[in-house]
């Protein structure tokens, strides 16, 4: 989240992190590559809609759209814009 204000804060943009594990966090690094490897881009790219339809991204007076993620999000980012958003922006760092 902290990552996010910073972004918002020196683009001058809105930033939005959405919590694709649904509230499941771990310091263990098997459950991490589990929970990696097994949530379906199918959800994500329905929750990321949501994250869209709630800023107005789908109007024809919408800003431009770019989605960012490291490691794990960079993959979802990815397949979100080449799936649902091909007009949008990405960037994997």
């Amino acid at each position: 989240v902290e990552k996010a204000e910073l972004l918002a804060k020196d683009l001058g943009c809105t930033v939005i992190a959405p919590d694709t594990f649904r509230g499941t966090v771990t310091d263990f690094v098997p459950k991490a590559i589990w929970l990696a490897l097994t949530t379906p881009q199918e959800r994500v790219n329905d929750d990321l809609d949501a994250v869209c339809r709630f800023l107005g991204c789908n109007t024809d007076s919408a800003k431009k759209l770019a989605v960012v993620g490291f490691c794990y999000g960079g993959g979802k980012a990815i397949r979100y814009t080449t799936q649902r958003k091909h007009d949008a922006a990405t960037v994997v760092f």
